[in-house]
């Protein structure tokens, strides 16, 4: 998995965001919320960033994600490695990542390689823009 044309400015730039609300409470309506956000997505590239993580670690469940990293035969410890980039053939894999990340209340970029990007963050918030022709993330 290799990512071209994406990278991601550690100070966070700040986004014009098309569409910023909440994340549900409910994990039902979580999942329901990142397969309708995300739906537009299969058949493109897409690069995860996990920006943060453990900030509420009464929920989440490291192992969980570390059997998903396993079952991918993704390697390394998150801290080490936190970008994943899917194939536009890895559609399901991205979205159980996402799903975690965001069930997790993990701070989490999704970016397509047609320039979308998705921010979940653990404020239960969400911002959905796209990236500036620099091609950096415009996500806070």
């Amino acid at each position: 998995m290799e990512a071209t044309g994406f990278s991601i400015s550690k100070d966070r730039p700040g986004l014009t965001a098309a569409k910023h609300d909440s994340i549900p409470t409910d994990a039902g309506k979580r999942i329901y919320m990142v397969k309708e956000d995300l739906k537009d997505y299969r058949g493109h590239g897409v690069l995860l960033y996990f920006a943060d993580w453990s900030v509420w670690p009464s929920g989440e469940w490291f192992p969980l994600f570390e059997r998903l990293q396993s079952a991918c035969k993704l390697e390394g410890r998150l801290i080490d490695k936190p970008s994943y980039f899917f194939g536009a053939n890895e559609y399901d894999d991205m979205l159980n990542f996402v799903m975690i990340g965001v069930i997790f209340l993990w701070d989490l970029y999704v970016m397509s390689d047609d320039g979308r990007v998705v921010f979940y963050s653990h404020d239960e918030m969400r911002d959905i823009g796209e990236r500036a022709l620099d091609g950096h993330a415009n996500v806070t």
